[in-house]
């Protein structure tokens, strides 16, 4: 309970950055821990910095008797020197939560070869080398193992957590991360996190995150802890479907969006408004051989091919007329306009 108090202890210190952010700034505290663990650093020392205040002196003992196993395997009871134990073991837990792959990779791996073991051989098995690379309760370090797998899966839970409670860790995390976007693009640094509002990439980018964090940290941890696992595997399968469904959802409507705009672009092209263009004068006189000599369609057929074979629902033509009309000086005159509609099939092959 205490280690998982200190997570992310003193919050004023780092504002919800990660570590890259720190090393990039080159921050004091980033400086301080010469760029190894350095939140995770902080709040371990931060937590003693705390606990060795007034306030709680005396809160814990200095030595505290315990019932171990010796060396024979049986039960013996010792004195412990529980400060200087529950500090080792405070300080260790804090560290195993960085995610760098040179401090998760070591805990993963050995976590998995002991637990392999001991689903072969059991705790028990005579054979002792078989014992030994078994996970053994009664080892001191396995037992921190265990505590350092536990510690670890709680950091990033949420993935593993129901649907709309996973959803609302995502959404907040997701936040702290664009911030963090802000500062990075404020002082120039690289970007630590790909991150996004838009709804394809956060889905595809929460999807990611379970796959590739929450599963790797999981999948043995599950096989081990017996019901629990398969809740913890139910929650994750359930949460990765939700944003692979959410994803192929977005992309569909995107897709039918984008085939409904160039319908509409093809039917605007092919039902142009003839305000766009000057309407002939109500006293044209129309010459049906300079109609059929001047239809365009779009794929530059003339009149006589439409007439054969009719496939063009709608056609752009151009029509020429005669419009008679008195000039400014009162003298009448004949003169050719044109204009451009769209008729159907049936009203060219009739014209």
């Amino acid at each position: 309970m205490i280690r998982a108090l200190t997570n992310d202890t003193k919050l004023n210190a780092h504002t919800g950055t990660s570590n890259s952010f720190q090393v990039n700034a080159q921050s004091a505290i980033a400086i301080r821990y010469n760029d190894h663990s350095v939140l995770e650093n902080f709040h371990a020392a931060t937590t003693f910095e705390i606990l060795s205040g007034e306030k709680f002196y005396g809160m814990f003992p200095k030595e505290v008797e315990v019932e171990i196993f010796n060396k024979n395997n049986d039960k013996e009871l010792v004195k412990l020197n529980f400060r200087g134990t529950f500090r080792k073991y405070i300080i260790a837990l804090v560290l195993a939560t960085d995610l760098a792959a040179e401090v998760a990779n070591p805990i993963l791996l050995r976590f998995r070869e002991k637990t392999k073991a001991f689903k072969l051989h059991g705790a028990d098995n005579k054979d002792i080398l078989a014992r030994k690379s078994a996970l053994n309760f009664r080892d001191s370090s396995d037992r921190l193992l265990c505590l350092k797998m536990t510690i670890k899966c709680s950091d990033i839970a949420h993935g593993a957590k129901p649907l709309e409670l996973h959803k609302r860790w995502s959404s907040l995390v997701t936040e702290e991360f664009l911030s963090q976007t802000e500062k990075e693009k404020d002082l120039r640094l690289p970007h630590a996190f790909v991150v996004s509002r838009d709804p394809k990439k956060y889905a595809k980018s929460q999807a990611g995150f379970i796959r590739f964090v929450v599963l790797k940290c999981y999948t043995d941890f599950c096989s081990f802890v017996g019901e629990a696992g398969d809740e913890f595997r139910r929650n994750i399968k359930s949460n990765i479907s939700y944003w692979n469904e959410s994803k192929r959802a977005i992309l569909a409507s995107e897709h039918l969006q984008e085939m409904n705009e160039n319908k509409l672009q093809t039917s605007s092209r092919q039902q142009m408004s003839l305000s766009e263009y000057s309407e002939l004068p109500s006293r044209a006189a129309f010459t049906g051989t300079v109609f059929h000599n001047r239809v365009k369609s779009k794929d530059r057929r003339n009149t006589n091919n439409l007439k054969k074979n009719g496939t063009v629902s709608m056609q752009h033509i151009i029509v020429e007329a005669e419009v008679e009309n008195d000039d400014a000086e009162g003298k009448h005159q004949k003169r050719k306009t044109g204009t451009r509609r769209f008729v159907s099939s049936e009203e060219l092959l009739k014209g």
